[in-house]
């Protein structure tokens, strides 16, 4: 704890933390302070940033389990290996693999993900940055009548494209039933978050189809507004993909884009803390 050393990114999103070994949290007696004081820095900065960290497959996986249950890579796309289901693959160098749209994860999905554990396998010169914009920030900035007008409101998330993958690679696992096929969503446009009570918009350019209620033309201008608010630029938060960094970030409160360099290879590994169904301003069930 003492050992640990913070640098803000931003003054409003991301920390930089030296002065701590992830690895000794792969181990089999894991410093359970030094868990909790980062778990309230992913709740505080939404982006942790760790440096020169040296993992293995399995440590990556053991670190992420500190956090919470894991979740399989992906509900559609298969895991890294047969040993290590829980990682997902982002090679720069295949389409799949690139995340150059603003995202968060498993929107698609009943219950997504709360944490992402991240980790820069390769990073060559050049390769683009890895972004993040804070979702509770953009719903801050958010005039007091705009904020009425969505309070209640709820969006359709649907990826239809991802269907050919569950055809090819068979079906996929997530919080249950075999996911035979992706089918529409819906969640609330406003998200409490489960452990700060903070809220924050839940859109996002990629996943977000639809306002339930609203006819498509009214629908996109809103949803096209607030796209605007949640990635403008002065309020991002910016990571150069150097090889061995680990970040944690709570994808409850965070929207993420990867920008891609053709001739630039990056290969980041995630691991996945399962979630919570998102629930609206008032907390209660959907």
């Amino acid at each position: 704890m003492t050992s640990f050393v913070l640098t803000p990114l931003t003054a409003t999103l991301g920390v930089r933390v030296t002065g701590v070994d992830m690895a000794a949290l792969a181990g089999p007696d894991p410093h359970g302070e030094t868990v909790a004081a980062l778990r309230d820095l992913v709740l505080r900065h939404k982006v942790v940033l760790l440096p020169d960290q040296v993992l293995d497959a399995d440590g990556h996986v053991a670190v992420a389990r500190r956090f919470g249950d894991v979740t399989p890579g992906s509900a559609v796309f298969p895991g890294m290996d047969p040993a290590h289901p829980e990682i997902r693959v982002f090679d720069s160098r295949r389409w799949l693999g690139r995340q150059d749209m603003w995202h968060t994860d498993m929107p698609y999905m009943p219950t997504p993900t709360s944490l992402s554990v991240l980790y820069v396998r390769i990073g060559s010169p050049g390769s683009g940055p890895l972004r993040w914009a804070s979702t509770e920030a953009a719903y801050d900035r958010l005039d007091e009548r705009t904020r009425r007008r969505i309070r209640d409101l709820r969006a359709v998330h649907h990826t239809p494209d991802l269907d050919r993958f569950v055809r090819a690679f068979g079906p996929g696992e997530w919080d249950g039933p075999p996911v035979t096929e992706v089918r529409p969503v819906d969640h609330p446009v406003v998200r409490r978050h489960p452990e700060t009570g903070r809220l924050g918009l839940y859109v996002n350019p990629w996943s977000t189809r639809s306002v339930v209620g609203l006819d498509a033309r009214a629908g996109t201008r809103l949803l096209e507004r607030l796209f605007s608010v949640l990635t403008a630029p002065a309020y991002q938060c910016v990571v150069s993909p150097e090889p061995g960094s680990l970040l944690l970030t709570d994808t409850r409160a965070t929207l993420h884009h990867a920008d891609h360099v053709d001739g630039a290879l990056r290969i980041v590994h995630r691991v996945s803390v399962a979630g919570t169904r998102p629930v609206g301003p008032d907390g209660g069930a959907p």
